[in-house]
This record gives structure tokens, sequence and C-alpha cells, in this order.
């Protein structure tokens, strides 16, 4: 039997790209995120929304991922906005003085 542990989908919109990230993200589905988010950042112009709600697991290295791509974004005059509200991903963010990225669903 196989179980799906996480999956990406992109949303574009007029304003922003959304990447809608799901399931557990470990070491081993990382690599899905950060295909995205490099296709994403070379391909658009716009803001990008990296969409948290559906993660039931966020391993730390995702944090530096984020903010990777936050600062590349950042060279070009964009925006990172991570969405979702998970009490432990907020204090993450918070520990890690990422606030800036992060808006509650």
């Amino acid at each position: 039997m196989f179980a799906e542990l996480a999956g990406v989908t992109v949303w574009e919109g007029s304003a922003s790209t959304e990447v809608v990230v799901y399931g557990e993200l470990d070491v081993t589905t990382l690599s899905w995120l950060r295909t995205a988010l490099k296709a994403v950042c070379a391909d658009q112009s716009d803001d990008l929304v990296v969409n948290l709600e559906q993660v039931a697991f966020c391993d730390i290295r995702v944090i530096g991922l984020l903010v990777v791509t936050a600062a590349r974004l950042r060279g070009s005059g964009r925006r990172l906005i991570v969405r979702g509200d998970p009490p432990r991903r907020s204090r993450i963010f918070r520990r890690y003085g990422l606030e800036h990225l992060h808006t509650p669903a």
C-alpha cells in the first residue's frame, strides 16, 4: 500500500502565486517543495504565498528553505508570505525572528 506523505500545488493569481503544501515535510519530502519554490521564483514576477495550513509536520529544514527563498525574492523586489497558524509553527517563526514572513490564516 502506498500513502502520499506530502504534496505541493501551485496556483497563479493576479497579484501573487500561491504554493499550497500538505502532509508531512521532512528530509524525504522537502525536495518537492524546493523544486516548486525554485520554479516559481524563476518563472513569476509577483509575490509568493506559501500556504502551510494543511501541513501536519514541518522539519526545521523547511524554515531554512523559506529563509533562502525570501532572500531570493527580496533581491528582485518581491515578497514571501507564509500562511497557516499551527501553534508550534508560530513559535518557530518567533524563535528564529521570521515573524515578518508569517501571516495567520
